[in-house]
């Protein structure tokens, strides 16, 4: 048998251990790229690409939609629309949009729940938490509101001081010549007295001159917090105005200072005027004699200190204004405006503008959003409940 010599061994050996480096890491890439593969066949990895980012739009497009909806269901008066027509149709809006949260929650859990090995990893499974979220967002949000418009009846059990504190919405007509704190203020005192509520939350949602009379929204408790949504709502009512004279506050507060003739006014200046005070933007100056703040201070304690008194313009909403009947000297008016709106300076205007001079004779509000006159009770009503349930 032949001799392998030393230098033919260890050629053999270099050669040897050279197939084994390169046939190692070949190895190596074959077991990597194996690992790869099936981690690719695993439906639990979820990564982002064309698909899942399309879903995730969807989703957000359906919030934002959603969500203008409902503002758009709970601030009526930023729009000329009636409130029942808004009402309606947010009803019969959202409730398909709640049906496509339904069929997006079931098409996401079934895509999520089938996901075949061939198909890329995606995110359908969190879109469908995600679905599920947004429906029971909206459903709360229907399950609140319906809690929270609910004014308080006269045949209410009101014995219930948790509930006070929890919140209670009630419709009172205020008196002629009262003022809105002395009403918040007189509500409080009942309860103290019959029901020994010492502390309470308790405030208005939209105030009225002394000498207006009408709808007011008393709130407590946890309910206060609805104070700005309230306001925005739009607000009816019935006028009276005086045509042939002003006076320094635009109502009947305050005697008469300046007469004026009205012999040129006929019925038909009247309601074409009144046409041109009605739609958005109209600009109006608050009377000197009004809550209005001028460099921190309200306007009403200069004006009662005779000091000079500027008011800024402002715009406001005139939806309707009707012209019931003529009488002259007196106007009797139905108007529905938007928030902010000083009646008594629609009435000071609209005597300018037939060359005349007016002010505000009387002034009832009827209805404040969905909530109407009808439904609110006297103040001595109130007081009453609360005696007899003392």
């Amino acid at each position: 048998m032949a001799k392998i010599s030393p230098g033919v061994k260890k050629v053999i050996k270099t050669e040897t251990k050279k197939s084994e480096s390169v046939s190692g890491p070949s190895s190596n890439i074959n077991i990597r790229k194996k690992t790869v593969s099936n981690r690719t066949n695993t439906p639990t990895d979820f990564t982002f690409n064309k698909d899942n980012l399309k879903w995730m739009m969807i989703s957000v497009g359906l919030v934002i939609l959603g969500y203008l909806l409902m503002m758009g269901g709970k601030m009526p008066s930023k729009d000329v629309w009636d409130e029942s027509i808004i009402y309606s149709f947010r009803r019969t809006v959202l409730a398909p949009i709640v049906i496509l949260e339904v069929l997006g929650c079931l098409y996401t859990l079934f895509s999520a729940t089938n996901l075949n090995k061939q198909s890329k990893p995606d995110c359908r499974a969190s879109c469908y938490f995600y679905h599920c979220f947004i429906l029971l967002f909206f459903i709360m949000s229907e399950t609140i509101e319906h809690s929270v418009i609910n004014p308080l009846k006269i045949n209410d059990d009101v014995s219930d001081i948790d509930q006070w504190h929890e919140g209670r919405l009630i419709l009172i007509d205020k008196p002629l010549d009262w003022t809105s704190y002395d009403l918040v203020h007189k509500c409080k005192l009942a309860l103290n007295y019959n029901l020994g509520i010492k502390k309470i939350k308790i405030g208005h949602a939209g105030t009225l001159d002394p000498k207006a009379s009408g709808l007011m929204i008393i709130l407590t408790g946890k309910f206060t917090k609805l104070t700005d949504s309230i306001h925005e709502y739009a607000k009816n009512y019935q006028a009276q105005i005086f045509l042939g004279g002003t006076t320094p506050c635009y109502d009947s507060e305050r005697p008469i200072d300046t007469y004026y003739p009205i012999g040129h006014i006929t019925e038909g200046l009247i309601r074409e005027t009144a046409l041109k005070f009605v739609g958005k933007n109209i600009k109006q100056y608050p009377p000197i004699f009004s809550a209005v703040r001028i460099n921190g201070k309200k306007a009403y304690r200069s004006a009662h200190k005779g000091l000079e008194v500027i008011t800024r313009p402002r715009f406001v909403d005139i939806h309707e204004l009707t012209v019931r009947d003529i009488n002259l000297p007196i106007i009797n008016m139905d108007i529905k405006c938007s928030s902010g709106t000083y009646i008594r300076s629609l009435a000071y205007d609209l005597g300018g503008s037939v060359g005349s001079g007016a002010y505000l004779y009387a002034l009832s509000r009827t209805q404040i959003g969905p909530w109407k006159l009808g439904d609110a009770m006297a103040l001595d009503d109130f007081v009453n409940l609360l005696k007899s349930s003392a």
